[in-house]
């Protein structure tokens, strides 16, 4: 299949009517086994609630083929709070673009070489297996890193040239010039510098020269009123769910959030909620409530425990259970 995109208008896109008339590089439908692979699927209920972080990576991917040769390439490193959907925002504008993304998260004391290349013995001799990087390079597609601040930064500073000049030297002094369309993405839980929450526990400050490879944005939880919005969205055509219920659940939400930040007055959590686990509690709540209720059960916690506060500490599962009885009512 051809790497030259066709231009695409993003609210045909499905970006949003608010994108009319911005035009963004995207790929015609195909079915082409190897495209379709690496191809997210859209998800229709996704809203790209942070209009910023939108305008952002529509440049960097825009800018990838209108610069000159002799331009480095750049990518967007895309950093904020566990559970505010970093990963997602990326998968999703590419998917609706209809763009293959390579993905690879960095583990921590992994080497740059892990995400390049592997050798292993094949019939007696040593082989070089591509890995996702490589891949990425060759087709032309983009690459998202996800915990990147978890890396080593003399490891991750390898890259440097893979990132910014596309070229990948392999075992046997082959070099990889990678196609147009190949730039590198990053999330991270901090930009890249020193965690002064405490929060996020093996992370590390990363290299200046591998920073300024990138744009940097954050991406920060939705509102009440964004996370109200998707949760209409989400079970639109799927579920019927009373609005007070919704209303409800985006307020225990954006509280749950606020006491992770430690910007609730008086309550503190080590875990946030994500918009995942608010469907599966909505839709829980929804499903089960009613029956729930007549057994004596205070149903927003009940479904709030199996969905999402089991799995929390026991402090901070009863943090959880007292913002849900007090939102809703009741006693846990």
């Amino acid at each position: 299949m051809s790497t030259q995109p066709v231009h695409l208008d993003m609210a045909q896109a499905g970006f949003g009517a608010a994108y009319a008339g911005a035009i963004a590089p995207a790929y015609p439908p195909t079915s082409d086994p190897s495209w379709l692979a690496r191809c997210i699927p859209v998800d229709p209920a996704y809203a790209f609630d942070d209009r910023h972080v939108l305008r952002l990576m529509l440049f960097a991917w825009s800018r990838e083929w209108f610069r000159k040769e002799s331009h480095p390439r750049k990518g967007v490193f895309l950093f904020g709070p566990t559970g505010s959907g970093k990963t997602t925002y990326i998968e999703q504008f590419f998917a609706r673009l209809n763009v293959p993304l390579v993905r690879v998260t960095w583990k921590p004391r992994q080497e740059a070489n892990d995400v390049l290349f592997t050798q292993t013995l094949q019939n007696g001799n040593v082989a070089t297996v591509e890995q996702g990087i490589v891949l990425a390079a060759r087709n032309g597609w983009p690459l998202l890193i996800n915990e990147a601040d978890l890396a080593d930064p003399a490891e991750l500073m390898t890259l440097n040239d893979v990132i910014d000049k596309g070229l990948i030297t392999l075992p046997d002094g082959t070099v990889i010039t990678a196609a147009r369309g190949f730039m590198v993405f990053i999330t991270a839980n901090t930009a890249g510098s020193m965690d002064e929450t405490g929060s996020y526990a093996g992370t590390r400050p990363l290299n200046a020269a591998t920073l300024r490879r990138f744009y940097f944005r954050e991406l920060a939880y939705a509102t009440e009123e964004k996370e109200l919005e998707w949760l209409r969205d989400a079970f639109a055509g799927y579920l019927q769910v009373d609005e007070p219920l919704l209303k409800a659940a985006a307020s225990v939400a954006t509280k749950l959030r606020q006491a992770y930040e430690g910007t609730l007055d008086g309550m503190r959590m080590q875990h946030p909620m994500s918009r995942p686990e608010l469907f599966d509690w909505v839709e829980m709540l929804a499903r089960q409530g009613a029956g729930l209720s007549k057994h004596g059960e205070n149903a927003a916690v009940y479904t709030l425990d199996n969905a999402f506060a089991n799995r929390l500490s026991a402090a901070d599962r009863l943090t959880a259970q007292t913002i849900a009885s007090t939102v809703f009512g009741g006693g846990p």
